[in-house]
């Protein structure tokens, strides 16, 4: 509700013309005596901004889920990020030989098994959501995918 109401504070303070428009219309539904009639006015002044509105909570909605890819728990939602895609920054060994590597978007996975999958910086790879809240990496060239697992 929060996120609304600074959504819609920031609207109206960008467009001065808007902004007008916007109180120049509350007073008309403020003058209205019939409290029906006034409430139906107010509905109908906020019917016109909810579509904007409800495009820039998707917009932050899917922005929080792609940073939030691979620390999900079990859960049951639609609105999760089924795959990302970027690229490999930085790429380390951990003591048992498998590969750490940290992406472009700042996220850190580690291997879950010891095969030979090389990754080198630059990389661009995928990871793609698999069943039982599992993950699996690819390069964008190949075709071989590695589970990979998310730490931080």
């Amino acid at each position: 509700m929060h996120r609304l109401l600074i959504i819609v504070s920031m609207l109206l303070v960008s467009s001065p013309q808007l902004k007008a428009d916007t109180i120049t219309k509350l007073q008309v539904c403020q003058s209205i005596t019939s409290n029906s009639e006034r409430l139906r006015c107010f509905d109908k002044l906020e019917l016109g901004k909810a579509s904007s509105i409800n495009a820039e909570q998707g917009k932050l909605k899917r922005a929080f889920h792609k940073q939030e890819f691979g620390k999900e728990t079990w859960s049951k939602s639609s609105d999760k990020v089924d795959e990302i895609i970027a690229t490999v920054e930085k790429v380390q060994k951990s003591s048992y030989g498998k590969q750490i590597i940290t992406l472009s978007n700042q996220q850190t996975w580690k291997q879950l098994a010891t095969s030979h999958f090389k990754l080198r910086v630059g990389d661009r790879v995928s990871i793609e959501r698999g069943s039982l809240n599992s993950f699996f990496l690819s390069k964008s060239n190949s075709s071989k995918k590695e589970k990979f697992t998310r730490i931080n």
